[in-house]
């Protein structure tokens, strides 16, 4: 499991800033943070659309799909971690 993140310039031509990480922990928290990122602004645009409630909580129920912890990879990984501990 590894992390790349990289910030470009408006041109999209050069990177300002990158990380790249072959952290477990830092992949998962980053992944985390985007698809929770991502989930709210869905969920904001939507009520700023008047979207229905039955429809606001479809789409929640839809972002468990993509949840960490229905990853192998990250599942293997806790289950490495608390075996050690």
């Amino acid at each position: 499991m590894e992390l790349m993140t990289a910030f470009l310039d408006k041109q999209n031509q050069q990177i300002s800033q990158a990380i790249w990480s072959k952290s477990p922990l830092l992949s998962i928290v980053a992944y985390n943070g985007f698809a929770c990122e991502i989930m709210l602004t869905r969920i904001l645009d939507s009520l700023n659309q008047n979207t229905s409630k039955e429809d606001i909580l479809e789409m929640i129920e839809s972002y468990q799909a993509i949840r960490t912890k229905n990853i192998k990879t990250v599942n293997k990984f806790i289950s490495n971690f608390n075996k050690k501990r």
